[in-house]
């Protein structure tokens, strides 16, 4: 799964045990902005950006949902 923010700069993608997200433009994926592939947690289901681009919600197999602030880095907090 995969997902482009709104503002169209960002592309997210599932991994097998979390998510990248990197510079998206023009149609060509670009550099890692934030990455995390060892989560501990169940295989990720589902993403989402914030309407303003800089949060991505994640939930897992376990219906956990977590966010990760993209430009700061903060994360993951559990809802």
């Amino acid at each position: 799964r995969q997902k482009i923010n709104k503002c169209n700069n960002r592309i997210a993608f599932l991994t097998n045990n979390g998510f990248e997200v990197r510079n998206w433009t023009a149609g060509t994926i670009g550099a890692v902005i934030r990455s995390n592939t060892s989560l501990g947690m169940g295989l990720s289901y589902g993403l989402e950006f914030s309407p303003d681009g800089n949060i991505l919600y994640m939930t897992d197999y376990n219906g956990t949902l977590y966010w990760y602030n993209i430009g700061t880095g903060a994360g993951p907090t559990v809802i």
